[in-house]
């Protein structure tokens, strides 16, 4: 099914809340529930790549904030699971 430029952008903007979330969960000392997530971002991905041009570089940059985004979540989760360990090893 081919998404709306709407759908696209509120998918975009979903996927950024969901990273918003699962930093502030790392910052309370949890480990965030990332399950699915890779699914939605492929399924994004794949419907990018199906959009109209335009839409694509109008996206862009949101897609670039997003992969920013990630690189923070999986920078958090790395330095949590290594705390995890020290403080499982003492």
């Amino acid at each position: 099914m081919t998404k709306t430029p709407d759908d696209l952008r509120r998918e975009l903007d979903g996927i950024g809340n969901y990273l918003d979330a699962a930093q502030e969960v790392i910052a309370q000392g949890h480990m965030p529930d990332m399950a699915g997530l890779d699914q939605r971002v492929a399924a994004l991905c794949a419907a990018l790549e199906q959009a109209e041009p335009d839409i694509q570089q109008e996206c862009l940059p949101r897609l670039g904030g997003l992969l920013d985004k990630l690189d923070a979540c999986e920078t958090a989760i790395r330095a949590f699971q290594a705390r995890h360990e020290k403080e499982t090893r003492q």
